[in-house]
Parts: C-alpha cells; structure tokens; sequence
C-alpha cells in the first residue's frame, strides 16, 4: 500500500479551501489516492472549521481568530485534534511540513503562512495572488534556498559514467528576464502544480 499524501489547507474554509477537501474527498472515495490531512487553519469560520477537522482528524485546527479558540476547543472536545489561535499559531501551522500545501488565505494575510510553507520544501498550491504581487521575488528565492539549497549546485556525475561527458561551452550571455516576467512564471508554474495535483489525485489508482 502506498504511503497516503500529507496536505495543508490554509483558508480550508473558502471557496478554494473547501473545493480542495472535496477534490481529496472524492479522490479518497474512488480509491485513486489515500490523503492525510496535517493542518487545517481557517480566518473566523470556527463551525466550519470545527466540522472539517471532525472529519479529516488533522493534528491541529488553527483559526485566525484568538476570540473563537474557545469555542474551537469546545467543539472539538475529545476529538485527539489540537487547537490554536492567532495569526503565528497560523504561521506555524503552515511550517509544520508535509507532502502538499494548498494556500488559500485571502490578501496579504496569506503572505507569512505561504512563505513557511514554501521554508518547508512542500508543493505549493498558490490561490493568493497577493503572496507574488507583494513579496514574489522573496518567495522565489525561499523556494530555491529549500528546493535546492541542500544540494550541490552542480550535478554529480557517477565515476564510470564521467568519460561520456565533455565540458559544455559557457552560453552567450543573455539578458535578465524583468521581474514582472518571474512573477508570470512563478504564477504559471504554481497553477500548473495545482493542476497537476488535482488531476493526479483524481486519476490515480
């Protein structure tokens, strides 16, 4: 058996959010995909927030609203779900690492948990456009710093597979792409990883 899909659905109780846990609801009913839910952190929908978390069991449900944490707490009393509040208690919900993180905060509140989630290495599912607008260049440079930070810059070539090899030319210099032109394609490669997440949980058997 496979190893079920970790997820993160920050906003889980907007439209987006909402969409998404049905998408992986479906998925799980058709048996295309088994998805465990790690987070799910919501602005002030405590009953909505409360229902999802009854029925995905994630390690915490997390509103935004510090007013509603009782309440929170009330409804998923005996549950095993942790509970927390505030905007860093949002934050750090985002870091907590997984496979897939859908982030679905409205304005620039989404900014900080997007940037944690992006810390952690996970695939990110971007539905905040305020997130490139504000800060896209910082975002780009936290993806590669965990994508690829760990690693050696350049490819490692196995020793009896060297001689097949020669030294590339160095290219023609080339004119630096405007940051307008990396925020476009920052946003057109987070939209296809949506895309492509979304289908794969569908289709997959």
């Amino acid at each position: 058996m496979s190893k079920p899909k970790t997820i993160t659905v920050l906003g889980s109780t907007g439209s987006v959010g909402t969409s998404t846990l049905d998408l992986a609801a479906r998925a799980v009913a058709h048996g295309s995909a088994e998805v465990q839910v790690i987070a799910l952190t919501a602005g002030a929908n405590v009953a909505l927030l409360a229902e999802q978390a009854l029925e995905w069991r994630p390690k915490i449900a997390v509103i935004a609203d510090e007013r509603l944490l009782g309440e929170l707490r009330q409804r998923l009393k005996g549950s095993g779900v942790a509970c927390a509040a505030g905007e860093a208690a949002v934050i750090e919900a985002a870091g907590l690492g997984c496979d897939w993180v859908m982030s679905a905060i409205m304005g620039s509140a989404g900014l900080a948990p997007t940037l944690a989630a992006v810390k952690t290495g996970a695939v990110i599912g971007l539905a905040n456009k305020e997130s490139l607008v504000c800060a896209g260049p910082a975002l780009l440079e936290a993806a590669k710093a965990a994508y690829f930070g760990a690693r050696d810059s350049q490819p490692t070539i196995p020793q009896p597979a060297a001689p097949k090899f020669s030294m590339p030319q160095p290219p023609a210099p080339v004119k630096a792409p405007s940051t307008n032109t990396l925020l476009m394609a920052i946003l057109g490669l987070l939209m296809f990883l949506v895309g492509g997440f979304i289908v794969f949980l569908l289709m997959r058997r």
